[in-house]
């Protein structure tokens, strides 16, 4: 066992018996995995990230940090205050402790429940296809459907590529391909960038959870873009705490992109200043005539309007 490898490459039945080798066979075989399933869990619950907060171990360590904590409160008042000091020292590393604990409880729990899975999943679908359980299987089934394009360029180029000549006359032919050359420059002028996935969903969805926002009535929009003229959109005043005002209102972007919120504070001022330098004059970029009318000043000015009108909080750094 020390010595044969993991992965699939030869046809070994093929080669013991002296029959020819199934090339294509082991290929696809090599390339199958329980990891392509859409079903297997990638992260855990809310309630599962609960309960490893509350056990004993991690209770113990949060005790000691929260101790800490009030002693520096009591002491300096305030925690940076404190910097240079012992007692800060030691509450920087046990909350240190903390964070280190509960992502490796994390990892532990992700990989067992991934473990039993996959231990029960093959079983669970080999059942299914005896039984002709078809809405068990459903989420490993090829679906064929209506391919939908971020733009409607890409779209029209796709149509004009796999639809048959015109018969009418060499004019339509003419026009169809000087048709074709302009969706194909009007596409390069557009943007399309794949954002990653946020990893702090938990504090992304206490935000948005925010009472406060809850009182507060929502004013929609309503926008047609033109890549997609035929959908409306409502973009609502009161944005995700972390979207980019300039992405919501650049029209060349698809509407993924645009609706896109990032993974922090730091993330959407990173995202700020790489991608849409700010200068001074311009008004606010959000798609909404009473925005269309505030100049904005200056960072400060962008950041204060993007707070207070928007619920979006970048960082304080300008």
């Amino acid at each position: 066992r020390n010595y044969l490898s993991c992965m699939i490459r030869y046809d070994t039945q093929a080669a013991y018996g002296g029959t020819a080798p199934r090339t294509e066979l082991i290929q696809a075989a090599n390339r199958m995995s329980r990891r392509i399933d859409p079903r297997r869990p990638k992260e855990l619950t809310e309630a599962q990230s609960s309960s490893i907060r509350q056990e004993e171990e991690i209770q113990e360590l949060r005790g000691r940090r929260d101790e800490l904590f009030q002693r520096i409160r009591h002491q300096f008042t305030f925690i940076y205050r404190a910097e240079g000091q012992a007692i800060y020292d030691q509450y920087e590393e046990a909350k240190r402790a903390v964070d280190r604990k509960i992502k490796v409880r994390e990892r532990e729990l992700m990989k067992q429940i991934q473990k039993e899975y996959d231990t029960i999943a093959p079983v669970q679908d080999m059942r299914a296809q005896l039984e002709g359980d078809v809405e068990l299987l459903s989420p490993i089934l090829y679906t064929s459907g209506r391919v939908r394009y971020a733009f409607v360029e890409r779209s029209r180029i796709a149509k004009a590529f796999f639809d048959p000549l015109s018969t009418c006359g060499a004019k339509d032919d003419l026009d169809r391909r000087v048709s074709i050359v302009d969706d194909m420059v009007s596409l390069c002028i557009r943007q399309e960038g794949v954002f990653r996935k946020a990893r702090r969903t938990r504090r992304i969805q206490a935000r948005e959870r925010d009472p406060d926002d809850a009182e507060r009535p929502l004013k929609a929009v309503k926008f047609e873009s033109e890549s997609d003229s035929s959908i409306p959109y409502l973009f609502p005043v009161r944005c995700k705490p972390y979207q980019c005002l300039y992405c919501l209102g650049d029209t060349d972007l698809p509407l993924e992109e645009r609706l896109h919120n990032l993974g922090g504070k730091y993330s959407l001022q990173r995202h700020f200043d790489r991608r849409h330098p700010f200068r001074p004059g311009e008004p606010c970029p959000f798609p909404h005539p009473e925005c269309a009318a505030v100049t904005l000043g200056s960072v400060m000015h962008f950041k204060n309007h993007a707070a207070i009108v928007h619920g979006i909080y970048m960082s304080d750094r300008i």
